[in-house]
């Protein structure tokens, strides 16, 4: 009688454990599954130090490394690197970010000064010179902004070139990870030393001129009460020569 009872308990367990497993199984089958392969020089990487990459809009891969920028569609890998002899390429080979800008384009933040890279040519089709620390966000849209010792840049796709908002200079130490473009391209930007949470907006990214009117709001990130200071309306003005070589290769 023991025995049986024994015998019954096991085939229960024995059964709640296939159930169970059977369960495992099922919600695992309905989960998309994941396959990860190692990419390196033997499929065509430049250097095996990145420093950064990328997906753009088309699902393409980008990679920033010590020896230039490596392109990569899952097959081969195409790399775009610095040449003097070679028009259009890119002005230096350590590649500190790759982002997404407007009109098909990508903007290669170099050792020497940001590259506008065309997906469609191939070919840098715009070179942008910042002499001291800078740091270029963007979204998804090409929404672009620039943060550097110098001051707040936006880039108007009109003129194809950096336009700096007057009067408006934050710390840059750590701007890399602080800054952020959001959707609608307002630029949001936590402050180091303040602890100011500041919201820079522009009016329109494509303006044909270069009077700017740029709207900034700030919030005290570490008040208890999160309330919001009145929003700051910048007044109109003229940067045309806001940036020291902002003239793009043609």
């Amino acid at each position: 009688m023991i025995l049986m009872i024994n015998t019954m308990k096991i085939r229960l367990i024995l059964s709640f454990v296939l159930l169970i497993y059977s369960l495992v199984c099922q919600a695992d089958g309905g989960k998309d599954s994941y396959i990860f392969r190692k990419v390196d020089y033997q499929q065509g990487l430049s250097n095996s130090a990145v420093l950064c990459l990328f997906q753009d809009n088309t699902g393409l891969m980008w990679f920033g490394t010590y020896d230039g920028v490596n392109c990569y569609d899952g097959r081969s890998m195409e790399v775009f690197r610095s040449d003097f002899s070679a028009p259009k390429a890119l002005s230096n080979n350590v590649i500190h970010s790759i982002q997404q800008a407007d009109n098909n384009c990508l903007w290669i933040s170099t050792h020497l000064g940001i590259n506008r890279l065309s997906q469609d040519s191939r070919q840098v089709v715009g070179y942008y010179d910042f002499t001291d620390d800078y740091y270029l966000h963007s979204n998804s849209k090409g929404n672009t902004w620039v943060v550097s010792h110098g001051g707040i840049f936006y880039y108007n796709t009109s003129y194809k070139r950096f336009v700096q908002i007057k009067n408006l200079k934050v710390p840059v130490e750590d701007m890399d990870k602080r800054a952020f473009v959001t959707d609608d391209g307002v630029l949001w930007i936590f402050t180091q030393q303040t602890g100011e949470l500041l919201q820079v907006s522009q009016d329109a990214f494509d303006c044909d001129t270069l009077s700017i009117h740029s709207t900034v709001s700030s919030t005290n990130f570490h008040a208890t009460s999160g309330k919001r200071t009145k929003p700051m309306s910048l007044q109109p003005i003229c940067c045309p020569f806001a940036l020291r070589s902002p003239v793009p290769v043609l």
